[in-house]
């Protein structure tokens, strides 16, 4: 097992930032040596053709601001957006270098960023934090690097590696930890009178299915009433201006790390996974029928299908084979206003993709990978504005 823990990062990213105030007590819990590894982030978006803000539909964009602020509020730290973000790094990413990596001139940069709002590219600024360094002399040392993430698979910040095996984000830093043996801490489960659980899903999404999958078991912990919203997701996507089909727009080491992640999560969970023999698929028969009689077991038999056993449950033979009726079938179609409806409703909730939760008719929450964060609302924890 490896020992060691590269740990990739650019000023620029807030969820690095955050990583960052985590990565060196992992490394402890771990026995592992941390080795820091600054690198140009927009050097690697640039070589995988990627632009250096991404043009992200406006729901999106809100809420990944409001993930941020969350996550930073649930790790007690300040988070701030500078008006200029982002902001140029090249000379703090040098500085760095020139300082031997050393942790503290880090933290000072990242506080600088993300706490106190000052320009890190101001040379200034630079030798404030790091001291007279010569910035020139660490070009070649910061392009290394950038090289060294390109050639390992990164395609943006924070990136873990142990071994050979990535972990992108500051949320798989649990990963890394379990990679290296270590048990990342848990955090408590508490029930609360009166909470509501929605949770939107469409079929199509293998991030929808290891949701499903766990999200009976989350209301149950947590004493909530769990309401199942189906939506179509490529109507979903047309009403907020996303691709139709996000995982064929990302770049090649993004798209092979996200087909890794999902075997990562099916194994966490516990649960199988297996590619539909028909990708993406049509599911506006499957979602139509589940509306006829909504239940946790009619949605479960339908996911398994698609992510289980890789079939097209769009195809009414494999409907019949999993146990719906021709009758059921044939009705499904008067369901085609209540699905629209239901879309509706997780567009009007903020939704942009599935998995989607709503809790307590107010937070939404984005992604099976922050069942975490509904768990902790569910027991009473209230996220910033």
């Amino acid at each position: 097992m490896s020992r060691t823990l590269d740990f990739f990062f650019d000023y620029s990213c807030p969820y690095a930032y955050l990583a960052s105030q985590q990565v060196e007590a992992l490394a402890a819990r771990t026995g592992a040596e941390l080795r820091w590894k600054p690198f140009l982030l927009g050097g690697v978006f640039r070589a995988l053709a990627q632009p250096q803000v991404l043009p992200l539909p406006p729901a999106k964009a809100r809420y990944l601001l409001q993930d941020q602020a969350r996550q930073a509020a649930r790790l007690g730290l300040p988070l701030r957006h500078p008006p200029e973000h982002p902001r140029r790094t090249v000379n703090a990413l040098r500085a760095t270098l020139a300082r031997g990596n050393d942790p503290a001139v880090i933290h000072a940069f990242y506080r600088a960023y993300w706490a106190e709002g000052r320009a890190i590219e101001d040379e200034a600024v630079v030798r404030e934090v790091a001291g007279p360094v010569d910035l020139e002399a660490q070009r070649d040392a910061l392009k290394a690097n950038t090289d060294e993430a390109l050639a390992r698979g990164v395609f943006g910040a924070p990136a873990s590696i142990v071994g050979d095996e990535l972990y992108w984000g500051e949320d798989r830093l649990w990963m890394a930890e379990r990679e290296l043996g270590g048990t990342p801490p848990a955090a408590p489960t508490a029930a609360l009178p009166g909470n509501t659980l929605d949770f939107f899903f469409d079929f199509s999404s293998p991030f929808a299915y290891l949701a499903a999958t766990q999200v009976e078991a989350l209301a149950a912990r947590t004493g909530s009433t769990l309401r199942l919203r189906p939506l179509l997701l490529g109507a979903l996507f047309r009403a907020v201006g996303q691709v139709d089909v996000p995982l064929f727009s990302m770049s090649e080491p993004k798209r092979q790390f996200i087909m890794k992640d999902l075997l990562r999560w099916a194994a966490h969970w516990g649960v199988p996974l297996q590619w539909p023999s028909t990708f993406p698929m049509r599911t506006v028969l499957p979602l139509r029928l589940f509306l006829l009689e909504p239940s946790a077991e009619r949605m479960l038999r339908i996911f398994r299908a698609a992510w289980s056993q890789g079939r097209d449950v769009g195809d009414t033979a494999v409907l019949a084979d999993i146990g719906f009726s021709t009758a059921e079938i044939e009705a499904a179609a008067t369901q085609k206003q209540a699905l629209v409806d239901s879309t509706q409703a997780g567009t009007d909730a903020g939704a942009f993709g599935v998995p989607a939760f709503v809790v307590n008719g107010r937070h939404l929450v984005w992604g099976q990978d922050r069942l975490h964060h509904v768990e902790a609302m569910l027991g009473g924890w209230e996220p910033p504005a």
